[in-house]
C-alpha cells in the first residue's frame, strides 16, 4: 500500500460515516390511533379481501357468461347465412328445372283432364245429334239441337241464386232487430211498472203505519229529573222534555246544556246532558219501537268532573192493553235500588187514571186521578231522586 492509500483511507472512513449520520432517522412518532385500527383490524381486512376476491369472481363470471353469448350469437348468424345461401342455390335450381318442363307438361295434362271429362259427361252431346237415357222404368231419348254458353247461365243462375239469398238474409235480420226492439220496450215498461208499484207499496206501509202509530199512540213527553238523591230542589234547567217524533228524521233539539240525536233505522235516541263548563254529566239512550213508536228501554249513566262512571240506571217499558185503556209497566234499576211504576191510562183520552209505585225499600204508593197528578208525582219523588216518568 503506498503512501497515497493510506493518507485517503481516512478520508474514505469519514465520509462514509458522514452518510450513514445524514441518512439516520431524526425522530419516529407513533400514531395510537392507526396502531390500534391497524392490530385491531385483522377480521376487518380479512372480511374485506374475501369480499373483493367474490366481487372479482363474479365480475369473471359475468364476463365468461358475456363472452359465451357472443360467441353464440356469431355461431346462429354464421348458420343462418349458411342455410340462406343453400336455399338460394336450391331455389335457382329447382327454377331452372321447372321452367324447361312445366310448359309440356301443362299442356298434355289439359288436353288429357278435357278429354277425360267429355268422355265422362253423359250430356257432353254435339249439337244435331240424338242421345239416350235408360233409365229403371223408362228410356228417354234426347236430340240436341243448339248448344248455349255453359258458363254464361251458369254465372247468371248463380249471381241471381245469392242475390236473392243475400236479400232473406237481409230480411230475416232486419226482422229479428225489430223484434228485439220490442222486446227492450217491453221490458224497459215491466221495469218501471215494477218499480213504481214496489215505490207505492213502500210509501203506503210508512205511511199507513205512521198514521196509525200516530192515532193509537200519540206523542208524550219524557220528564228527565236531572238532580241527584236526597236533592230538595229542582230548578227548571235540570228538569228537561225530550220530545219525540214519528217521522222518519227524528228529534233533533238544540237545547243549551243537551245535546240529542235519533237514528231511524235503529230507533234508538241518546241525549248527552252537559254542565256550565261543557262536561258530560248525564247520557240516556232510548230505545223506541219501530211499528209503535213508544220507547221501551231507556238507560242512564252519570259522570263526574273527571270523566268517570258514577251510577248507572236502566228503565224498561211494557204496554199491556185492558178494556179501558193501556197499562204501561215501567221497572226502574238504580244500582241495589229498584222501583215499579204502574200507569193506567184512558184508552179515549189518553189521560193518567192511577198511578202505582212500588219500591224494594218501602210500600207502595198510590196516586188517584187529579188535575195535577203529574206534578204530584214529581213533587213526591222529588226527595228520592226520581230517575224517569213519562208524562202526558
Amino acid at each position: 500500500m503506498d503512501n497515497t492509500q493510506l493518507l485517503t483511507a481516512g478520508a474514505r472512513v469519514y465520509a462514509k460515516k458522514r452518510k450513514q449520520r445524514d441518512e439516520q432517522v431524526q425522530e419516529i412518532k407513533f400514531d395510537d390511533q392507526v396502531r390500534r385500527s391497524f392490530l385491531t383490524g385483522f377480521e376487518a381486512r380479512k372480511k374485506e379481501r374475501k369480499a373483493q376476491a367474490k366481487k372479482k369472481a363474479l365480475e369473471r363470471e359475468r364476463q365468461e357468461r358475456l363472452e359465451e353469448r357472443r360467441l353464440r350469437r356469431e355461431a346462429k348468424e354464421e348458420m343462418k347465412q349458411q342455410r340462406r345461401q343453400e336455399y338460394e342455390s336450391y331455389a335457382k335450381q329447382f327454377k331452372r328445372d321447372s321452367d324447361s318442363s312445366d310448359d309440356s307438361d301443362q299442356e298434355q295434362q289439359q288436353e288429357e283432364e278435357q278429354e277425360q271429362e267429355q268422355e265422362d259427361d253423359p250430356w257432353n252431346v254435339q249439337p244435331n245429334s240424338t242421345a239416350q237415357f235408360t233409365g229403371t222404368t223408362s228410356t228417354t231419348t234426347v236430340t240436341v239441337i243448339t248448344e248455349v254458353d255453359d258458363e254464361a247461365s251458369i254465372d247468371a243462375a248463380a249471381r241471381q241464386s245469392l242475390t236473392c239469398t243475400v236479400q232473406d238474409r237481409q230480411a230475416d235480420a232486419t226482422k229479428i232487430q225489430a223484434q228485439l226492439e220490442k222486446l227492450a220496450r217491453l221490458l224497459v215498461y215491466v221495469t218501471m211498472a215494477v218499480a213504481v208499484v214496489a215505490t207505492s207499496l213502500v210509501a203506503g206501509w210508512f205511511g199507513a203505519t205512521a198514521c196509525a202509530a200516530a192515532v193509537l199512540n200519540p206523542p208524550r213527553d219524557i220528564a228527565v229529573v236531572a238532580h241527584r238523591h236526597g236533592d230538595a230542589d229542582v230548578n227548571d234547567n235540570q228538569l228537561l222534555r225530550i220530545y219525540p217524533s214519528y217521522s222518519l228524521i227524528g228529534p233533533r233539539h238544540s237545547v243549551r246544556g243537551v245535546r240529542t240525536s235519533y237514528s231511524s233505522w235503529t230507533g234508538c235516541s241518546r241525549t248527552a246532558f252537559f254542565d256550565e263548563h261543557g262536561c258530560t254529566v248525564r247520557i240516556s239512550d232510548v230505545k223506541y219501537s219501530l211499528v209503535t213508536g213508544r220507547p221501551y228501554e231507556i238507560r242512564f249513566t252519570d259522570y263526574d268532573k273527571d270523566s268517570r262512571v258514577t251510577s248507572h240506571a236502566r228503565a224498561t217499558i211494557e204496554t199491556e192493553y185492558w178494556l179501558m185503556g193501556t197499562i204501561e209497566t215501567i221497572d226502574i234499576t238504580m244500582g241495589a235500588r229498584q222501583e215499579k211504576i204502574v200507569i193506567k191510562r184512558n184508552w179515549f183520552t189518553g189521560k193518567m187514571l192511577e198511578i202505582v209505585v212500588t219500591r224494594s225499600w218501602g210500600d207502595a204508593t198510590v196516586l188517584k186521578p187529579s188535575k195535577c197528578i203529574e206534578e204530584q208525582y214529581l213533587k213526591h219523588e222529588r226527595a228520592l231522586g226520581l230517575v224517569m216518568v213519562p208524562l202526558w
